[in-house]
């Protein structure tokens, strides 16, 4: 292991730093909440066609992933976040706790990947336009908000 000190220490000093793009930290800007969706990444709601899947999960509900890009908010811990939705006669709420990340290429925060819970089946959402709406709160106790409309598909109708 001593052997390899210098070597790691080389690396360190010679590997380009990553420093945070302009709206990864707290600002005095007014700051932003946008709903997205992504299972593995951000992705805006009019990604890859635009409507929103809804997935028929492993314990028998229905679910769509929804993803939140913030700026000007502090990521230091994570945030609390109300999600709730209405397609019709259908709700869905959950309240996951978020885990946001710098985006350097955007200058964004971004999370991915957050089961948003509906109270009616996947067939019966197909082709609904669900009001989605996102109340957060970043680690400094800052409440911020944000919105979308989204057509609901159901690929197994």
């Amino acid at each position: 292991m001593k052997r390899l000190a210098p070597i790691l220490a080389a690396i360190a000093l010679t590997a380009p730093a990553c420093v945070p793009s302009e709206g990864c930290e707290p600002g005095d800007e007014e700051p932003t909440l946008d709903l997205g969706k992504g299972v593995t990444e951000y992705l805006t709601m009019a990604a890859e066609g635009g409507g929103l899947e809804v997935i028929h999960g492993p314990q028998g509900g229905y679910h769509v992933e929804v993803g939140f890009e913030a700026t000007y908010l502090d990521a230091s811990e994570d945030w609390t976040i109300q999600l709730t939705g209405t397609a019709g006669d259908a709700s869905a709420s959950s309240t996951p706790f978020v885990t946001m990340r710098c985006n350097a290429q955007t200058g964004t925060l971004q999370s991915w990947g957050h089961l948003l819970i509906w109270d009616a089946e996947g067939a019966d959402l197909d082709g609904r336009t669900a009001d989605i709406s996102a109340v957060a709160t970043d680690a400094a106790g800052t409440g911020v908000s944000g919105e979308v409309s989204v057509e609901l598909f159901y690929p197994e109708s």
